[in-house]
């Protein structure tokens, strides 16, 4: 756990000095503090052992080593038809220059959080969130995820970097991020679904409209199955995604439990958390004059989409994983909740979110043992 915390607090550290150089103007140190600070995780993530994530023995070692044996691309790239392409590619390459696997979990860590952290600086040039706390709250919520789920947390990343193209109305450019998100993982399509909620909340933004589409996501979940199959039989989706085929819906109270205190904070505020100010963005701007306070509204769907998509975890891992493209908003969302208050209620806001979070991590991957992160070892740093 100590190796966990000490990165995050170092990270978190470089990051929020990155930010304050920032809003000074000073690109080039805070371009400099946040790469170190999304380094120093890659870093962990690429000397630890590898047992710590399960998909490390599950595709990542077997991949290297028979990419290691195969010295045509072509050959590989055949042989492993059910893995993504540029994942397949990122694996040859990096068994080229070296032997050893951890630097394809490092080299993994830099695609995934460069990615994430350059996403988040994004965010914030658009509307108001904390880039630091933006970047605490993903490495508390997501880093386990990365260290397990490296492909799609890859696709993940890109996707989120990938959707503030959206938000500027550069649309070619987002279905550009799409597709590279894709060719690392193919859940990355679940991003067109993202898109249209957001599209829909910019054309009519109303109450009826927003509590229509979390009816009907719930409604998503239940029937999700058949939604499934039908698009599958389309030939929309091809047959990779069997996998997340499931028989039922399940209600787990636990997940709900734990993702309540935020969805009951943002209502708590709504008014301040869906009123955008001193954003740079024209679109943004002219919605807000208009009243169409698309944002905030948006980013408090996808916090309840995420509450309402945890339960399938106890019906399937690999479907609850698909929920994560909905929860990687979360920690913008979060990150605006402090962003919006002053004062001592932002400083109070700030502690309480990220105490909850690191007594969520510890609970979730320390007594849970979810992800199979803990405890974390390396040999290279001797931590037995």
């Amino acid at each position: 756990m100590v190796p966990y915390f000490v990165s995050f607090v170092m990270s978190g550290l470089v990051c929020a000095y990155g930010e304050q150089e920032y809003k000074k103007k000073n690109y080039i140190t805070s371009n400099t503090c946040f790469f170190i600070s999304f380094m120093i995780v890659a870093i962990l993530a690429g000397i630890r052992d590898f047992n710590v994530g399960t998909d490390i023995s599950f595709y990542g070692n077997p991949l290297f080593k028979h990419a290691e044996k195969l010295a045509d691309l072509s050959e590989f790239y055949v042989k492993h038809e059910e893995i993504e392409p540029l994942y397949k590619i990122l694996v040859y390459f990096t068994s080229i220059i070296t032997d050893d696997p951890h630097w394809l979990y490092f080299f993994t860590g830099i695609l995934i959080y460069g990615f994430v952290m350059w996403g988040i600086v994004k965010y914030s040039k658009v509307f108001s969130i904390s880039i630091w706390v933006a970047w605490i709250c993903y490495l508390l919520l997501f880093y386990g995820n990365s260290l397990n789920i490296m492909r799609q947390s890859i696709a993940m990343a890109i996707g989120f970097w990938g959707f503030t193209f959206v938000i500027n109305n550069q649309y070619v450019e987002f279905l550009f991020s799409v597709l590279l998100s894709c060719l690392f993982h193919i859940t990355g399509l679940f991003f067109i679904l993202i898109f249209l909620v957001y599209k829909i909340l910019e054309i009519r933004n109303t109450t009826l409209i927003r509590m229509s589409m979390i009816l009907g996501l719930f409604l998503v979940t239940i029937f999700y199955n058949q939604i499934l199959i039908f698009f599958m039989n389309l030939g929309i989706l091809n047959g990779k995604f069997i996998r997340y085929s499931m028989s039922g819906y399940s209600i787990a109270i636990n997940p709900i439990i734990i993702r309540i205190p935020f969805v009951i904070a943002i209502c708590l505020f709504i008014s301040k958390y869906t009123k955008e100010k001193g954003t740079s963005s024209l679109n943004i701007i002219i919605n807000n004059i208009l009243g169409n306070r698309v944002i905030g509204y948006f980013l408090m769907i996808m916090v309840v989409s995420d509450m309402i998509f945890a339960p399938m975890r106890a019906i399937s891992v690999s479907l609850y994983r698909v929920s994560l493209f909905f929860a990687i908003f979360k920690c913008i969302a979060f990150s605006r909740l402090t962003k919006i208050l002053k004062g001592d209620s932002k400083i109070i806001m700030c502690i309480a979110i990220i105490f909850y979070l690191v007594i969520l991590w510890i609970y979730q991957n320390v007594i849970q043992l979810n992800d199979e992160i803990y405890p974390y070892t390396s040999s290279i740093l001797g931590i037995k």
